[in-house]
């Protein structure tokens, strides 16, 4: 299962961009990480890197070995059960997402860096929800937003103070309502959709603060 869900996020993650798939462990960062993608993409109207891996172990673990590469340049923001990091680091902003798997088994980690001069201004999110594809959950806030132009791939996070159980259920009602098929491998947090040749990705976690991170990621899967 974890498996099929790891090649099927390969196929989704070649969104950003014409990368590099394969898997192996990168020798900047140590610990049970697996490297599934890497490639380029745009965010914020500058250039950068992607790179989606799967790691074993707990959201401490991860930030043990992101420390172990960025030391105190790393800024850990984590939730119960997701967390994001930035460091800036040699004049290149890195962000982290860090997610749960969907048999949370361990975790996804998409890591996107940017030269300084490439990366704007990250810290002002979005004023209205620009993923358009698929519907928002009408309570929440959009707090970033990064598109492939060659790939169509978009990707949305928004917050909200919602549950994540009742985000889900009205994601998912509202996908089956506008023509979306739901995976039959959907459990937990995480759901997959079909429609004719597009994908779409929705999860909802809560942080420690009480506030629910929902994701929303929608690719044509005739574009490459």
């Amino acid at each position: 299962m974890r498996r099929r869900v790891f090649f099927l996020m390969l196929t989704l993650a070649g969104g950003f961009g014409t990368g590099q798939v394969f898997q192996r462990r990168p020798r900047a960062l140590p610990g049970e990480w697996t490297r599934g993608i890497q490639a380029p993409f745009r965010l914020q109207e500058g250039r950068g890197e992607t790179e989606l891996f799967a790691v074993d172990g707990s959201l401490a673990d991860i930030e043990h070995d992101l420390r172990a590469r960025h030391g105190d340049d790393l800024a850990w923001m984590p939730g119960e059960h997701v967390a994001w990091a930035v460091a800036l680091s040699r004049g290149e902003l890195h962000r982290y997402l860090i997610q749960p798997q969907p048999d949370l088994s361990g975790f996804w980690v998409v890591s996107m860096r940017q030269r300084v001069s490439e990366a704007g201004r990250p810290g002002i999110p979005p004023e209205s929800h620009q993923l358009r594809e698929i519907p928002a959950f009408p309570q929440s806030q959009p707090s970033f937003f990064t598109q492939n132009e060659d790939t169509r791939m978009s990707l949305e996070v928004s917050v909200t103070f919602a549950p994540p159980e009742s985000v889900i259920r009205q994601l998912d009602e509202a996908l089956l309502g506008d023509g979306w098929t739901p995976a039959p491998t959907n459990l937990g947090g995480m759901r997959l959709y079909f429609r004719r040749d597009h994908l779409a990705i929705v999860s909802a976690n809560r942080d420690k603060e009480g506030t629910t991170r929902v994701v929303r990621l929608h690719k044509p899967s005739g574009v490459r």
